[in-house]
């Protein structure tokens, strides 16, 4: 997909375990254990949707939000421009990746790491497989390990969404 631009990437990987539609309720189960992989089964439940959008009504900025046929959940609060991006922009951009790397059953497996210096949040095919495509670039001053962890926590705990 991407994997000349992909060449410079350094890597850990996470796995996630779980049933995709619990994952469209809560986002994803991303085990924060050190370089530990799990899985995500893809077979949603009959009669189940799964929609990422950006949202820009029901929230004070533009949010990557996930929502199926239980409940809307915001994922990540988009309140800094990056790299001449407007906050929208990401939103946007990032929330269609969610939806394109779902569609392809790519969320199984997220990479964290490195491209060209930039800390980045990426999907692989497999467990410690190579970035096929980047989900979303993080700030410099952003740690995606902790991007991942505050992920979990939305998942496990119902915390609030993660401000980017």
């Amino acid at each position: 997909m991407c994997k000349k631009t992909l060449s410079k990437l350094t890597k850990e990987h996470i796995k996630i375990p779980m049933r995709k539609e619990i994952f469209t309720s809560m986002l994803t189960a991303l085990t924060m254990t050190s370089m530990a992989v799990t899985t995500i089964q893809t077979r949603p439940a009959q009669g189940s949707f799964t929609e990422f959008f950006c949202d820009t009504t029901n929230y004070p900025q533009p949010t990557t939000v996930v929502r199926n046929s239980d409940r809307t959940t915001p994922i990540i609060y988009w309140r800094y421009n990056h790299q001449n991006v407007t906050a929208l922009d990401r939103c946007q951009q990032v929330s269609r990746r969610f939806q394109d790397f779902y569609n392809e059953g790519l969320l199984g497996y997220l990479t964290t790491g490195e491209m060209d210096g930039q800390p980045v949040i990426c999907v692989a095919q497999y467990e410690g497989g190579e970035c096929v495509g980047i989900l979303l670039m993080l700030r410099h001053t952003d740690d995606p390990r902790e991007v991942l962890n505050q992920l979990t926590a939305i998942r496990e705990a119902g915390s609030t969404a993660i401000v980017l």
